[in-house]
């Protein structure tokens, strides 16, 4: 079991018979995210939002099995979530030059970025699955922001003899930005290497992830 304060303290507990044990302390300068892996339960990727480095966590051993290094200053971690079927993480980035859109990095281990995408305008705050783990749900805070946009991503993409049945699926066309096509990654650092020549291994009837929909949400007042 994991906690985080606002502090950026997170703690990590051992869990039996309802009593709690701590194991171990990670110390960050600012708000850190988590999430376990979905396959291997003793491993928990943990991210420092600024400077920006993301940990894979062995618990047993309490030490670092690989991590991820973004070298650029102007952004900051904002949320998290693995992928259950393919292993893979997102995370999403915000600019502190609000003429740079937010960016979702999708990474297949620790040095291998293997998309990027883009559909909002504001700090994205909020990673939703399916219960099938196939689509992926993104949207901003409804709490002084402006972007009120839900973007709903078909995360494997679909094969491309399905294109009409893409179509169909779009409610709206998308606004600004978006995925790459191919898979290939459309800026930022990895490990000190330019990620922007990484393409992705995936099978070629689905290397890319697909908008399926975006829409404005109204909250209920």
């Amino acid at each position: 079991m994991a906690t985080a304060d606002d502090l950026g303290q997170l703690y990590i507990w051992y869990w039996n018979a309802g009593h709690l044990t701590p194991i171990t302390c990670w110390a960050s300068t600012m708000c850190a995210f988590f999430d376990w892996h979905p396959w291997r339960e003793d491993e928990i990727v943990i991210a420092d939002s600024e400077p920006i480095m993301i940990a894979l966590y062995h618990v047993p051993s309490r030490e670092v099995v690989s991590y991820y290094r973004r070298q650029d200053c102007d952004c900051i971690v904002t949320t998290l979530s693995f992928n259950k079927i393919s292993g893979e993480l997102v995370v999403c980035y915000s600019f502190t030059d609000m003429n740079k859109q937010p960016e979702i990095l999708v990474l297949a281990s620790m040095d291998r970025v293997v998309d990027v995408m883009r559909n909002h305008d504001d700090v994205i705050v909020h990673l939703l699955w399916s219960p099938d783990g196939k689509q992926l749900g993104t949207g901003c805070s409804l709490h002084g922001g402006y972007d009120e946009t839900l973007t709903i991503w078909n995360f494997f993409g679909i094969s491309p003899t399905n294109e009409c049945k893409r179509r169909k699926l779009q409610c709206e066309p998308m606004a600004s930005g978006g995925s790459t096509r191919d898979g290939s990654v459309a800026g930022g650092l990895a490990g000190g290497r330019d990620v922007s020549r990484i393409h992705s291994n995936r099978n070629k009837e689905a290397t890319y992830r697909d908008l399926a929909s975006s829409f404005l949400f109204k909250a209920m007042r």
